[in-house]
């Protein structure tokens, strides 16, 4: 399964752009997910990912990896496993 995902920065209430969070759309510019950056434990960052609604049998719908496109491969290897939707 070939996903077309796109990144959008998070916009803040104040109309300021997040740096380092992103909005997860789909084909449909439906939001899917999170990608964001965060301080890990130990020092150093962590680029944090979740999927919205979905439940993948024997693991969570969310990880940690050291890069943006290692955040995104993994976003993308879950969402290609992910069998249920949850509404």
């Amino acid at each position: 399964m070939t996903l077309t995902l796109k990144l959008r920065r998070v916009r803040w209430s104040a109309g300021s752009n997040a740096a380092n969070d992103y909005t997860v759309l789909d084909e449909h510019s439906e939001k899917i997910g999170r990608i964001y950056r965060t301080l890990a434990v130990g020092g150093g960052y962590t680029w944090n990912w979740l999927i919205y609604g979905i439940a993948i049998k024997g693991r969570a719908p969310a990880g940690r990896e050291r890069t943006l496109e290692e955040a995104q491969a993994a976003f993308e290897a879950a969402m290609s496993t992910a069998p249920v939707k949850c509404d």
